[in-house]
């Protein structure tokens, strides 16, 4: 595995480590939208991680629903 493969692995993990699919589901079960600044800080408060990070959660969750 080449090194850019090995990171992208590594954040994947840790991105699904700190912000769980049970507990991100749940999150949004009420919906959000990318544009949602507020809510979005919320839940980066909520799990102790940068508003970038959590944004990132957030797409890939609703691109792969995981």
């Amino acid at each position: 595995m080449k090194k850019p493969d090995l990171e992208k692995e590594a954040n994947l993990f840790a991105m699904l480590l700190l912000m769980p699919s049970k507990f991100i589901k749940e999150d949004l079960k009420d919906g959000i939208t990318i544009a949602d600044d507020k809510r979005i800080k919320e839940l980066a408060k909520k799990y102790d991680v940068s508003i970038t990070a959590m944004a990132l959660r957030i797409s890939y969750f609703f691109k792969h629903n995981y």
